[in-house]
């Protein structure tokens, strides 16, 4: 996502910012929140981790209950 991903008219502003924030909602809740921990530590406004920390977040995240129904779900998506 960048500064400017999408340009919109005024008028469909509300629209569309309310449709990505329901593609952002739908995402594994917990992959979501650690992708943003790091973007704001990238971007300095956050306390940033070390490699280890950062790494035991991510395989929590990746192998949690959620993101593994998930992981199944677009594989099954992609048989079809």
């Amino acid at each position: 996502m960048g500064l400017a991903a999408t340009v919109v008219k005024p008028i469909l502003l509300i629209d569309r910012a309310l449709e990505i924030a329901r593609e952002l909602a739908d995402k594994a809740p917990v992959a979501f929140a650690n992708i943003k921990t790091e973007l704001r530590a990238l971007a300095g406004s956050g306390g940033g981790t070390t490699d280890r920390r950062e790494l035991d977040r991510f395989l929590d995240s990746w192998f949690s209950p959620e993101a593994e129904e998930r992981k199944r779900a677009l594989a099954e998506s992609l048989r079809h």
